[in-house]
């Protein structure tokens, strides 16, 4: 018999030990949060409902609380969720009492098959002040614990029915079983003729499966494609402009990722900029284009504002001049890629 996810919130404390002890220097040592302090950052999360039938929405919340001077960047839980359909999601932010500051974020989505669903870890990410330039920040994140769901189809929702009985099987007259043997007889004659006629067809010795190679396709061919197809979706002119937004992200940062050899998607904006730019041979102008696109997209996918046509339109633009800037040159030997990927 089905039972229902234990009722009690998820919660998780990440403490900073470790980054001070790496942000230190030789030989000195981090002291550990104390007992009466709480930890500078803690997520948990929450499923509402937990137990859910097919169709019905449900929202998962990541809420983080820290302290004032720390910067999250809003958690991309997508792909946990992939066997359920996307609706919406946003973002709020409360102070505390204490001076803490709590940002929740929500993604709403809607069940689509039947089952017990344990939703990983998700990460977030944040920045914190340098132990000892405040100046300068450390990156770093936690995990947000794990959540469980249950599907439920949508028979038998108030229970099962106990006055439903199977009927009795149908009596009829015995099966015709002098017919079924002549019927067996005629079907093995058959069988013995065919197989004789089958040995005496001289049998064709079979060529080698001929070997099917890989196409492999440049980064621009591919996203130039990828942005085609999104455009043909119209997604504009039906004003799904998040949805728009999103999808375009995913192309810029695939290429990004294709194109440098860099993990674009899993990585924030900041880490994605931290590794371009420490290459010596990334312009600062395609470093800056990037930003902006980085930017933009981020902000549509995680503000609550709404984004309007033109912005949108702009964006595809901009992802459109920055591939066409980093096309490969045809002057330059056969292992660079781009006239801006370093080495």
């Amino acid at each position: 018999m089905w039972q229902p996810a234990p009722n009690r919130r998820n919660r998780i404390a990440a403490a900073l030990a470790l980054l001070a002890t790496l942000t230190l220097p030789h030989g000195a040592m981090a002291q550990p949060p104390s007992a009466d302090s709480p930890s500078p950052v803690t997520a948990e999360t929450r499923i509402e409902p937990r137990s859910t039938t097919i169709g019905d929405p449900l929202t998962y919340t990541i809420a983080v609380t820290h302290d004032p001077d720390i910067k999250i960047t809003p958690p991309d839980p997508l792909t946990h969720f992939e066997q359920f359909e996307y609706l919406d999601q946003g973002a709020t932010t409360q102070q505390q009492a204490d001076g803490r500051v709590t940002e929740e974020f929500t993604f709403k989505f809607r069940a689509m098959e039947v089952g017990y669903y344990n939703i990983a870890e998700t990460p977030v990410h944040f920045t914190a002040p340098h132990p000892d330039d405040a100046s300068k920040t450390v990156p770093n994140r936690i995990m947000a614990p794990k959540a469980v769901v249950e599907v439920r189809s949508v028979l038998f929702k108030d229970g099962e029915p106990e006055d439903i009985r199977d009927i009795k099987p149908i009596v009829g007259a015995g099966p015709p079983w002098r017919r079924y043997a002549l019927y067996a007889l005629g079907g093995l004659a058959a069988l013995m003729v065919l197989y004789f006629l089958v040995r005496k067809i001289p049998k064709k010795r079979p060529l080698p499966p001929a070997e099917s190679q890989p196409v492999l396709r440049a980064p621009h061919e591919v996203a130039l494609e990828e942005l085609d197809a999104l455009e043909a979706r119209q997604l504009i002119q039906q004003e799904r402009l998040r949805e728009h937004h999103f999808m375009l992200s995913e192309i810029f940062r695939r290429y990004l990722g294709a194109l440098y050899g860099v993990p674009a998607l899993d990585w924030t904006t900041e880490e994605i900029m931290e590794n371009l730019l420490l290459r010596k041979r990334f312009p600062d102008e395609l470093g800056r284009r990037a930003l902006e696109i980085l930017h933009s997209t981020d902000w549509v996918k995680f503000a609550n504002a709404e984004p309007d046509a033109e912005t949108c339109i702009g964006n595809v633009q901009a992802v459109h001049r920055f591939v066409e800037a980093t096309l490969p040159r045809r002057d330059l030997a056969a292992s660079q890629k781009s006239p801006s990927a370093a080495m």
